[in-house]
Parts: structure tokens; C-alpha cells; sequence
């Protein structure tokens, strides 16, 4: 999961959020919920707040995607906003870079 529709152009399999906001009463939400399969990873823009990632990460951390869902802290681990400018600088590997990054939160993160 991405902010941004331009970042779902370099890297396959990325869905926008259209923004920092992810609802439970959504399309993207309710399509998630129904439709994946594989993990989730979260990558917001290097200025979001790591609140507003958790909260996402806690909404999709439940039934069948539990423990399935992973974050990128863009902040903590580059230089870069997004990924389209760790493309632009970085190229494809840069990506594969960044996703080697990911981790998931441990409840008492979630509580902080």
C-alpha cells in the first residue's frame, strides 16, 4: 500500500491509498480484507507520521491477514519521499532495497 498513484507505477502488485487515510468502510479496505492472498506491506511517504501507519497496520492486522501485514518506515530507512524518487534515483533495485527493509510491529509498538 502506497500513498500515491504515480508510486503504484513502479512497483507491480501496489495499491493507492489516494492519500495517508485508509477506512474501514472503504472499497480499498473491504477489497483487501476479501481479496488478499499474499502480505501487505505499508509504505506511506517519507513525511507521514508512523501513527497514521500503525493505524492502518492495526485496522488490517485481524482475521485471515493477521500477521500478513508489514510497514516501511521511508523516514528511518531513506533518504527519499517515495517511491518514485527512490526509483528515479535508485532505479528498480533501490525498490528491492527498501522492501528488504520491512518489518512488523510488536504489540506494545502498537500500544506506544
Amino acid at each position: 500500500l502506497v500513498e500515491g498513484a504515480i508510486d503504484c507505477i513502479y512497483m507491480p502488485n501496489t495499491v493507492s491509498l489516494l492519500g495517508k487515510v485508509l477506512l474501514k468502510d472503504s472499497e480499498t479496505y473491504n477489497e483487501l480484507v476479501k481479496k488478499a492472498n499474499a502480505t501487505i506491506t505499508i509504505c506511506l511517504d517519507g513525511d507521514t507520521n508512523i501513527d497514521e501507519t500503525k493505524r492502518i497496520y492495526s485496522l488490517l492486522d485481524k482475521g485471515r491477514l493477521r500477521d500478513k501485514i508489514w510497514y516501511i518506515n521511508l523516514s528511518k530507512c531513506s533518504k527519499y519521499k517515495d517511491f518514485g524518487e527512490i526509483y528515479e534515483n535508485e532505479g528498480r533495485q533501490g525498490l528491492i532495497d527498501i522492501m528488504k527493509t520491512r518489518k512488523q510491529f510488536s504489540e506494545i509498538e502498537l500500544l506506544m
